[in-house]
């Protein structure tokens, strides 16, 4: 009932990089093997693994957020703020062309029913258009392919600070197996690797979708 109850995100996003954290302090500390498996795991017992799995998981995203900031913020913001002239124009190549950048200014003004600006950096805090952009998205057809980017990447953040958090315990801990330590920053670096790039698809998704959205109507313009 508990997994068919979780949504997509909550899945991805919580409960996968929950249980990789658990999992690995099971590998690591036998202690935490036997509180929570004992001889052999039963089926209350994956239940209750599955629950800590998912409180693991929610503290996972705070730590998170934190890598977000600190990771994103190397690279002048997240991929959704590429857009903007302000940001370096290496990073906006990535998501869209030179005419679609200047298409999207003006689909901006038109779907959304903004101000006009000089350029798309006039728009502070952009968050909130992109949040605005999002929503008009997911109405239409191609929302919820567009939203399994994000969950693969909220799935990819998951880990790769799950593996983090494993690598600090491993070495608090006095654990000195090169083996380990080694294969929990390999586990970092291809998570990580992982979530920057479903990080770029989604925003390139997204804006894309967006700019195929149908004009409105001068029915629903006048509303």
């Amino acid at each position: 009932m508990l997994m068919k109850d979780l949504r997509f995100y909550e899945f991805t996003g919580v409960l996968a990089p929950g249980a990789v954290l658990l999992f690995g302090l099971m590998l690591l500390f036998k202690g935490v093997r036997q509180a929570l498996s004992g001889d052999g795991m039963e089926l209350g017992e994956l239940g209750l693994f599955l629950v800590l799995a998912y409180v693991a998981g929610q503290l996972l995203q705070g730590l998170g957020n934190l890598l977000e900031q600190v990771y994103w913020g190397r690279w002048g913001g997240m991929p959704t703020e590429w857009v903007q002239e302000n940001k370096a124009l290496r990073c906006r190549k990535q998501l869209l062309s030179s005419q679609q950048h200047d298409l999207l200014g003006a689909k901006v003004v038109d779907h959304l029913g903004l101000q006009p600006e000089s350029s798309l950096a006039a728009y502070v805090p952009w968050e909130r258009i992109v949040r605005q952009v999002s929503a008009a998205v997911e109405q239409g057809a191609a929302g919820e392919k567009v939203q399994v980017f994000n969950g693969h990447y909220g799935l990819h953040r998951g880990i790769a600070t799950a593996f983090i958090a494993l690598l600090v315990f491993a070495l608090a801990s006095g654990h000195t197996d090169w083996r380990i330590l080694v294969g929990l920053a390999l586990g970092t670096l291809i998570a990580g690797y992982r979530m920057h790039r479903f990080a770029v698809h989604y925003a390139k998704r997204l804006f894309v979708e967006f700019l195929q959205l149908p004009q409105p109507s001068g029915e629903e313009e006048a509303q």
